[in-house]
């Protein structure tokens, strides 16, 4: 009897240590599994992915957006759309008899709600745990758009006609019941996009990120490293493709960039890319302030050591966000206006270039600037001729004493669009990349070409490292590229702001720490609150006011109605 319990005890003690071991190994495979995506793009148009949706396949080219959590995909041939997916030709879609209405900040669609199988065919780019993997097949609810307005843009090479949302899952629309349609028009609606709908529920609120890790355990983290067009003199791309990665799962650079042991390896960038003149740098951290918009907090504007900002707030009128799907840096309008004030004044100092700082149109946006570029100096002479700018983020450490600094170069928001043939002479063509805005602060897509950017949605916080691929000149030594400068400590000593008078205004501000320059935005709950108090105030100033004027009136002997 003893040498049984011996037995099973020897027997449960090699249990959990083979348990132990296979989960030890099994949760270290999930945390190697990552996803690697080829970018692609049109100067202007955003960066997209192609995925390959239905039975059998269709390919789609989904336009990457930081700034929202649906997918959707065109699914009949609308405005400034030359390809779309064909349900009528996927075994395995799903639609239901529910809609979806999402608005951005300019466009917005209506889609059927639908699931099909989404499959990603280049295995030789993503790594998952073999556990997890069922033919790199994975079930998305997305939805199928049969109108939109302002959505998909003009373009004259292949573009996208679909967006992947990359957001939170509170930024999720969730479908609703056709309700402000009549049979007929719903009928119509399914006959347009040819599909049967059912009355089962379909999609469910949850991102793209959270149905990876949901479905393979793929960690809530990916990594952006935006080129622009710095590549384009590859062979493979024209003058005016962008092109990039995109890492879900992994944030580490290095995944991206060519192998040690060959240069042609499948997650390498580009043989374009010049990696003798890249310098690593550490990734820094900035705190995302809570899971919906990727929000964050800018402390300072400064160009030529001279901050912008009155009062830090200006910054983040309601809110900061990184939208990747927003091409431009959008600024609150009095910020821009001094922005553009000393940016006239460094111009003017280039005679070549007096009368680019009178075109109003260029620093607006409307019109771009071409001049002939006959060499590599003159592209460099055209960006010295621009300030770089100093960001200033909250710091994820020390965030009471300390700020995250990035150096942006004019490379960035000097825009290169591409040449352009111009009264029989090849032109270069910019655009200023910067605008005003009534509303919050927007760092787009030209924001995160500077940097390689990381997004962590487990420990709330976004990361910046240099970039391989954020220089537009061959000579970078000669003109400051974007980088990290990493940590400084946080001044909140009155700063002078020279102003378009030449007045000098001296920042009052009761900024304790950088955390203070968030702007507080109140909650559902408290709006309301906020909106019964005044209403309640507003009835009660009244029924005092009649209480006094009634007795008055009759006094008066005035006939009161």
């Amino acid at each position: 009897m003893k040498i049984v319990l011996q037995l099973i005890v020897i027997f449960r003690v090699y249990y959990i240590v083979v348990t132990y071991s296979s989960t030890n190994a099994l949760n270290e495979d999930v945390k190697k599994s990552y996803l690697i995506y080829n970018l692609s793009g049109q100067p202007g148009q955003g960066y997209y992915i192609t995925l390959y949706a239905g039975t059998p396949e269709q390919t789609v080219n989904l336009l990457v957006d930081t700034g929202s959590s649906n997918i959707a995909i065109a699914g009949v041939n609308l405005t400034n759309v030359d390809n779309w997916f064909k349900p009528n030709q996927s075994s395995t879609l799903q639609c239901s008899d529910t809609i979806q209405n999402v608005r951005y900040e300019k466009g917005y669609w209506y889609g059927v709600d639908c699931q099909d199988y989404f499959h990603f065919a280049d295995h030789q780019k993503t790594m998952l745990p073999s556990t997890a993997i069922h033919n790199y097949r994975i079930p998305l609810s997305f939805g199928l758009i049969f109108n939109s307005t302002k959505l998909f843009l003009k373009h004259s090479h292949s573009t996208w006609y679909g967006i992947i949302g990359l957001g939170f899952t509170s930024l999720f629309v969730k479908p609703h019941r056709i309700t402000n349609h009549s049979q007929e028009e719903r009928t119509a609606i399914f006959t347009q996009l040819k599909i049967q709908p059912t009355k089962a529920k379909i999609s469910q609120p949850i991102s793209y990120l959270d149905k990876l890790n949901q479905f393979w355990k793929i960690s809530k983290q990916f990594g952006l490293l935006l080129c622009g067009t710095t590549l384009n003199k590859n062979q493979a791309l024209n003058s005016r493709q962008m092109s990039g990665k995109l890492l879900i799962g992994q944030m580490n650079l290095s995944l991206l960039l060519p192998s040690d042991s060959s240069s042609s390896s499948s997650t390498s960038l580009s043989s374009g890319l010049k990696m003798n003149n890249f310098k690593a740098s550490n990734t820094y951290f900035t705190p995302i302030r809570k899971p919906w918009y990727y929000e964050i907090i800018l402390t300072n504007l400064i160009v030529g050591n001279m901050s912008l900002v009155v009062n830090c707030k200006e910054l983040n009128v309601d809110k900061t966000i990184i939208d990747s799907g927003t091409t431009n840096i959008y600024l609150p309008k009095n910020i821009f206006h001094r922005l553009v004030d000393v940016m006239k004044v460094k111009v003017n100092e280039n005679p070549a270039l007096a009368e680019l700082a009178s075109k109003t149109s260029f620093w607006h946006g409307k019109r771009a600037y071409c001049l002939s570029v006959t060499t590599e100096d003159s592209k460099l002479q055209l960006y010295k001729s621009f300030p770089q700018i100093e960001f200033h983020l909250v710091s994820s450490i020390n965030t009471s004493n300390q700020i995250l600094s990035l150096t942006f170069s004019p490379q960035q928001y000097v825009r290169y669009l591409g040449q352009i043939s111009q009264h029989n002479q090849s032109r270069s063509c910019f655009a200023f990349a910067i605008q005003p805005t009534h509303k919050y602060s927007i760092l787009g897509s030209v924001f995160l070409e500077a940097y390689y950017t990381t997004f962590d949605h487990e420990k709330m916080q976004i990361g910046f490292s240099n970039s391989p691929c954020n220089a537009y000149t061959n000579n970078p030594n000669h003109l400051v590229v974007s980088k990290v400068n990493g940590l400084k400590h946080w001044n909140h000593t009155p700063h002078k702001l020279a102003s378009k008078t030449n007045k000098i205004i001296t920042k009052r501000s009761v900024i304790q720490s950088p955390l203070d320059c968030a702007v507080y935005t109140p909650t559902t709950d408290e709006q309301f609150a906020l909106i019964t108090n005044i209403l309640t105030s507003t009835i009660w100033s009244s029924l005092c006011l009649y209480a006094v004027l009634i007795p008055l009136l009759i006094l008066l002997n005035i006939k009161f109605f």
